[in-house]
């Protein structure tokens, strides 16, 4: 069984479990200069760190009670956010990794670490991963957006010039509704969506293709309202350079990818 695998099995299993009487202790590390505030449940068998997604701090309430049955568990605000302290631009995976794991060792939290990231989170679990690959038992990818489907948004825009020029204007649109990473994720998937209609007859094509641009502007219209903090338009803008950072394309088994 893979890593992957067991991992997720452990996670949804211990989820089944009572948390009563489980001890959570705050933990303030130093991650290389500025302090990270950490929460750690449960003190025995492996480490597992809860990487957030946008909102980047405590989180995982359901989550982390019943996982400290049988494992360690950290969630903890990253630079910037709650009670840690700002960190050095740019906020993309490398300064977030680094910071995390200065911080776990600093902590005495050793490792092995199983990695669960979400969303967001989901680029800095795969950058430690393939950083620190000797520390690494397993990772929980929690509704990811695939590596094969994520380009710069410059390159997608270069596919669109060469392909289908008639259609970016509106790609481009929405795209400059949304927070700047977010660009990048929206036009990697009309264009993923763009190639799977190669092989359909045009009237079917088309009748998608007018549905996805549907879709498209609302949920840009949808996110052009969402008030976002400094620290999470900064890891937004970092999106692009933590993506180049992921490990190889196709390393990781599909997974759904939410437009």
């Amino acid at each position: 069984m893979s890593a992957f695998v067991c991992a997720g099995a452990i996670i949804v299993s211990g989820c089944d479990r009572s948390a009563s009487n489980v001890v959570e202790r705050f933990v303030d590390a130093d991650a290389g200069g500025h302090r990270l505030h950490m929460l750690v449940v449960g003190d025995s068998g492996p480490t597992v760190v809860l990487e957030s997604g946008a909102q980047g701090g405590l989180g995982w309430k359901q989550v982390r009670g019943p996982v400290s049955r049988f494992a360690t568990v950290v969630t903890y605000d990253r630079a910037g956010r709650g009670e840690s302290e700002p960190g050095p631009q740019p906020r993309d995976a490398a300064h977030v990794v680094t910071e995390l794991h200065t911080a776990l060792h600093n902590a005495g939290l050793k490792a092995p670490y199983i990695l669960v990231g979400q969303s967001l989170g989901v680029p800095f679990v795969r950058v430690f991963a393939a950083t620190y690959p000797d520390e690494v038992c397993g990772l929980v990818l929690v509704d990811p957006s695939r590596v094969d489907h994520w380009e710069t948004y410059d390159n997608v825009k270069a596919w669109y010039a060469a392909n289908r020029s008639q259609d970016w204007p509106r790609i481009d649109a929405a795209c400059k509704m949304v927070p700047q990473g977010s660009a990048s994720m929206i036009a990697s998937g009309s264009k993923c969506v763009e190639e799977h209609l190669g092989d359909f007859p045009p009237e079917r094509r088309d009748a998608i293709r007018l549905e996805w641009f549907g879709l498209l502007e609302a949920s840009a219209n949808d996110q052009s309202h969402v008030q976002m903090s400094a620290v999470t338009r900064n890891e937004f803008r970092s999106v692009d350079q933590s993506s180049d950072r992921w490990l190889p394309r196709g390393h990781y088994p599909a997974s759904r990818r939410s437009y």
